[in-house]
C-alpha cells in the first residue's frame, strides 16, 4: 500500500512537470512565419517607396524644365529672371554649397549645378539712366551710364558687382555677381563707384541709334540680356559668402539695341557657345 502511494505521487510531479512545460511553451512560442514574410514585405514597401520618391523628385524636375519651355514659348523668347531668388528657386537641396573642408562634395556639387542651369537663362534688370556720353564720328561709341537698386558695388571685387540681396542655402550665405563678357568690344558691366553705378556700352551706332539712345536718358527701363558662361567662387565675395558670377551678353534696353551691337553680340554668344565644355 506504501509502495503504490509512491507512485502516485511520482505521477503527480510528472504530470505537474509536464503541465508546467506546456505552459512555457504556450507562454513563448517560437517566431510565427508569417511574421517573418511581413518584415519583408515591409522592406520591400520601403525600397518601393524610396524608389516612388526619387521617381517624383525626377517627374517634378521634368515639369520645371517644360515649363520653362513653354514660358519661352509663349513669350517667343527665354524666361527673364528678376532677382537672385527666382535664379536658384529650383535648385536641389543637394546641390546647396556648404563651408567648410568637410563639404568639398557639395560645393562641387554646386559648382556643377551653376554651370549647367545658368548659362543661357535671361536676366532682366531695372535701371535708372542718368547720363549718356557719344564718342567717335559716325559710327559712334555710345555709353550709357545706369544705376539700380538691386545692383550693388563690392570694392574687394574688381569689376563684380552684386546682384540682388544676398542669398541663403541652408543657412549658407551665397551671392550673385555680375561680370562683362571679357572682350574688347563689349564690357556690359563696369563698377564705377560705391552707389552701384555701372555701364552699356554700345560701338559702330548709327546717328539716328545715338539719337535713340539718348532720348533715354533720365528713365526708368528694362535691361535684358542672356547669362553665357558663370564662374563659381569660394572667396573674394562680400561679407565672406560664397559666389557665382555671371557673364552676361550685350544687353537690350527697354528691348532696343543697335544693329551692328546685335550683330557681333550674337557672334559673342555664338562663340561661347561653342568653347569646350569642361
Amino acid at each position: 500500500m506504501i509502495r503504490m502511494n509512491y507512485r502516485f505521487v511520482s505521477l503527480v510531479l510528472v504530470a505537474a512537470l509536464l503541465h508546467g512545460n506546456l505552459g512555457v511553451a504556450l507562454a513563448f512560442p517560437e517566431d510565427n512565419p508569417t511574421d517573418i514574410e511581413q518584415q519583408k514585405q515591409v522592406a520591400d514597401l520601403e525600397k518601393t517607396i524610396s524608389l516612388k520618391e526619387q521617381e517624383l523628385k525626377n517627374l517634378k524636375r521634368q515639369a520645371i524644365d517644360l515649363r520653362r519651355v513653354v514660358e519661352g514659348n509663349q513669350q517667343g523668347t527665354t524666361k527673364f529672371y528678376t532677382s537672385s531668388v527666382e535664379m536658384v528657386d529650383d535648385m536641389p537641396i543637394s546641390a546647396f554649397p556648404k563651408a567648410g573642408p568637410e563639404f568639398t562634395m557639395e560645393r562641387l556639387a554646386a559648382k556643377k549645378w551653376f554651370e549647367t542651369n545658368f548659362p543661357g537663362r535671361g536676366l532682366q534688370l531695372y535701371a535708372n539712366i542718368y547720363d549718356v556720353l557719344v564718342e567717335g564720328e559716325d559710327p559712334y561709341t555710345v555709353t550709357v551710364y545706369c544705376r539700380s537698386n538691386n545692383i550693388y558695388y563690392l570694392p574687394k571685387n574688381g569689376k563684380n558687382m552684386q546682384f540682388d540681396r544676398i542669398i541663403l542655402l541652408d543657412r549658407q550665405q551665397c551671392a550673385v555677381m555680375l561680370g562683362g563678357i571679357p572682350s574688347e568690344n563689349f564690357l556690359s558691366f563696369s563698377a564705377l563707384d560705391k552707389e552701384g553705378s555701372w555701364i552699356a556700352r554700345y560701338n559702330n551706332c548709327t546717328t539716328e541709334e545715338v539719337q535713340h539712345l539718348r532720348e533715354l536718358k533720365g528713365q526708368n527701363v528694362a535691361l535684358k540680356g542672356k547669362i553665357l558662361h558663370t564662374l563659381y567662387q569660394e572667396k573674394d565675395v562680400a561679407d565672406e559668402t560664397m559666389g557665382v558670377v555671371v557673364s552676361v551678353s550685350p544687353m537690350t534696353i527697354n528691348d532696343f539695341m543697335p544693329k551692328a551691337t546685335k550683330a557681333e553680340g550674337t557672334k559673342l554668344e555664338a562663340e561661347w557657345n561653342a568653347r569646350p565644355k569642361h
